[in-house]
């Protein structure tokens, strides 16, 4: 049995439940966590720089062409697995880089498939596939086959996604998307500073990412710094090794 995971975080749940012997938990666990949720997607090189900037990490060329082919290798691991194996199971969570993540995956499968099984487990309500505690994972465990018409429906629902000129991709419902540009949430970032009175940096981001939760809590890190570079807030008491630690406050 393998199991797909679309986050590094919820590894460590799968594989504490191996080691527990917590049943019907077995196999192999691979993740696949491409971050599709953010940056251009018709233009792989400039996606990579773009989440280069968002995660604050500096690449060049040769990283992100290293990245690509460490991508590139999951994908043709996780496709053998799928043709190989009798039994693939792939986790899906309500959030918006799961789904992506997944049609992804999909639009590199032959409709023609062998007798392999690719089954998909929905893990609905608050929790998130990476916050499931080991014990529970048994309860939220309900694999459905996937066919080959619902295949067929997700490829083309990627196709169209990738049409769409955004930044960002948000998730409304099972696989319909909001669409938005980099800018979106900044003028929602200002409201808080201003209308409740949110100064602490940390704060701030915290409020954002549990308002939207499907895109990476860096993110609106990262925007707080271009809102500073634009001269839109003063940021102070900031620690040089603490990434959000200070204040933000609006400029007069």
């Amino acid at each position: 049995m393998v199991h797909i995971l679309f986050s590094h975080a919820a590894k460590a749940t799968f594989t504490q439940a191996f080691e527990d012997t917590i049943l019907p938990f077995s196999g192999e666990v691979f993740v696949f966590e491409p971050y599709f949720q953010i940056g251009n997607l018709s233009d792989e090189d400039l996606r990579l720089k773009q989440l280069s900037q968002v995660f604050g990490t500096k690449s060049d060329q040769s990283e992100r062409e290293a990245l690509k082919n460490m991508l590139n290798e999951q994908v043709d691991t996780i496709i053998n697995l799928i043709s190989q194996q009798e039994k693939v199971i792939v986790w899906l969570g309500e959030e918006a880089a799961d789904e992506l993540a997944f049609m992804y995956l999909l639009s590199k499968v032959e409709l023609a498939r062998g007798s392999f099984s690719l089954q998909v487990n929905r893990v609905r309500g608050p929790l998130l596939v990476r916050e499931l505690p080991p014990e529970r994972l048994e309860a939220h465990f309900n694999p459905v086959e996937l066919t080959n018409d619902a295949l067929s429906q997700l490829q083309k629902t990627w196709e169209r996604v990738k049409e769409k000129e955004s930044d960002l991709r948000v998730r409304q419902a099972d696989f319909i998307f909001e669409h938005h540009s980099f800018h979106h949430y900044d003028p929602i970032i200002l409201s808080n500073i201003k209308d409740n009175d949110i100064d602490e940096a940390a704060a701030l981001v915290g409020e954002m990412y549990g308002k939207v939760p499907h895109l990476p809590f860096p993110f609106f890190l990262w925007r707080l710094y271009v809102m500073h570079d634009m001269k839109l807030i003063d940021w102070i008491e900031k620690g040089d090794k603490q990434p959000m630690s200070g204040k933000v406050l609006l400029r007069s």
